[in-house]
């Protein structure tokens, strides 16, 4: 099981194998090409901190960012949540907000 960890009103969802041992042992993901796919609701992105620093996160995104977001190669969409699972976003607590790791 793994949790959402990190839930920003109108930003953003995290969630996958954060600040633990376990995840040193998860070797650095190259990052991908721009391929000018937008950061919009739904988008789905590895959490990196900058150049080559993606390993076993995952955000997605609960609004529109493509004007600040996805112009990095490490900001590169690797997917997209279909529109009908959306009330299922929306409907996630981030009451708590950005809880550092």
């Amino acid at each position: 099981d793994i949790a959402v960890y990190r839930a920003v009103p109108n930003f953003l969802v995290q969630f996958g194998v954060s600040n633990s041992p376990e995840m040193q042992a998860f070797t650095r993901i190259a990052d991908d090409p721009l391929i000018g796919k937008p950061v919009v609701k739904g988008a789905v992105c590895f959490a990196a901190s900058g150049a080559n620093t993606r390993r076993c996160t995952i955000c997605i995104f609960l609004g529109d960012y493509s004007s600040v977001l996805g112009k990095n190669p490490w900001e590169t969409p690797i997917g997209m949540l279909r529109e009908s699972y959306f009330p299922v976003l929306d409907s996630l607590y981030t009451g708590y907000g950005d809880i550092p790791q």
